[in-house]
């Protein structure tokens, strides 16, 4: 699977630069869904697979 990002729209103004805000900040990550709860399809991704 690939993520492509692309730039669609650009400022001239310089934004201050933001600490990033994390929704998880304690443990690990094991599985990432992709998927929304009502999908037909489950896309994820398993970091415990080596």
């Amino acid at each position: 699977m690939k993520i492509k990002l692309i730039i669609v729209d650009s400022f001239r103004e310089r934004l201050p630069l933001t600490e990033p805000e994390y929704f998880i900040t304690d443990g690990h990550l094991e599985r990432f869904v992709y998927s929304p709860p009502d999908s037909d399809k489950l896309i994820y991704t398993d970091f415990t697979v080596g």
